[in-house]
C-alpha cells in the first residue's frame, strides 16, 4: 500500500508541476499580448479650411486652427492589468501611401468652435470635455477590460489641404503606460451623417448661445504650422 501511496503522490506531484509550467507560460504569454482592441464608429472629414476649428494660444495670441479629420475611437485594455494610454498616432492611407495626421492635441474641450454660414461673428461654441478621447484619456488609468470612447481631432499637413482625400483606411499606433506599442490597421471609418443618431458616441455637446464668439479677429493658422515654422498654405 506504502508503495501504491508513493507512486499516487508522484504522479499528482507532476501533473502539478505541468500546470505550474503552463500556468507561468500563460502568464508570460500575456505580458507579451497585444494590449490594446480598438474600434472605430464614426468620422467626418473637413476640406480645408473648414467649418470645424479650435482655438489655441500662442506667443502671437489666440489663433484658429481647422480640424480636417475627426473620428469617434473606442480603445479597450485587453491586458490582465491596469494601465494607461500615454500616446498615439494616426496615419491615413491615401491613394497608394500613408500620411502622417498631425494631431491637434486639444485638450480644452470647450475651444471647438462651428462657424455656421462662414461667418466668424457668431461661432458656435461646442464642448467636448465628456466625449474627446485625449482629455478622457490623460487622466484614466484603464483596468483590465475597460475601454475608453472618444472623438479624436486631427489637421491636414500640407499636402492635403487642396482638397480632403478619400480615405483607403486608417493605421493606429497606440502606446500604455507599460512601454507596450501596437499598430492596428482599421478600414475606413463610416462618415456621420447630419442628422443621424448619437448612439455610436458621436454627438456634439453645443453650448447655449450666451456662449457663442466673434472669432473675426482671429487668424487662421493650423497648430502644425505654428509648430514647424511653416506660415504658407
Amino acid at each position: 500500500h506504502a508503495t501504491l501511496w508513493s507512486g499516487f503522490f508522484a504522479i499528482v506531484a507532476a501533473l502539478l508541476a505541468v500546470v505550474l509550467l503552463i500556468r507561468n507560460d500563460l502568464l508570460r504569454r500575456g505580458i507579451q499580448q497585444e494590449p490594446f482592441f480598438v474600434r472605430i464608429h464614426t468620422a467626418m472629414t473637413f476640406g480645408y479650411p473648414g467649418l470645424l476649428v479650435y482655438r489655441y494660444k500662442s506667443k502671437f495670441g489666440d489663433l484658429l486652427a481647422p480640424v480636417g479629420f475627426a473620428v469617434v475611437v473606442e480603445v479597450t485594455n485587453k491586458l490582465s492589468s491596469a494601465a494607461r494610454i500615454v500616446d498615439y498616432f494616426v496615419d491615413m492611407k491615401v491613394d497608394d501611401r500613408w500620411v502622417r495626421l498631425p494631431n491637434l492635441q486639444a485638450l480644452n474641450g470647450t475651444e471647438f468652435f462651428w462657424i455656421n454660414n462662414g461667418n466668424f461673428q457668431t461661432a458656435t461654441r461646442l464642448d467636448f470635455r465628456e466625449n474627446g478621447l485625449d482629455a478622457q484619456a490623460r487622466l484614466l488609468t484603464l483596468q483590465p477590460g475597460e475601454s475608453v470612447k472618444g472623438w479624436m481631432f486631427f489637421e491636414w499637413p500640407p499636402e492635403l489641404r487642396e482638397k480632403a482625400p478619400l480615405t483607403g483606411g486608417l493605421r493606429i499606433t497606440l502606446e500604455n503606460s507599460h512601454g507596450q506599442r501596437q499598430t492596428l490597421l482599421l478600414s475606413s471609418p463610416k462618415p456621420q451623417e447630419p442628422g443621424g443618431s448619437s448612439l455610436a458616441g458621436g454627438e456634439w455637446h453645443v453650448m447655449p448661445k450666451d456662449y457663442a464668439a466673434d472669432l473675426s479677429g482671429l487668424r487662421v493658422l493650423p497648430h502644425i504650422d505654428l509648430l514647424t515654422g511653416f506660415k504658407g498654405g
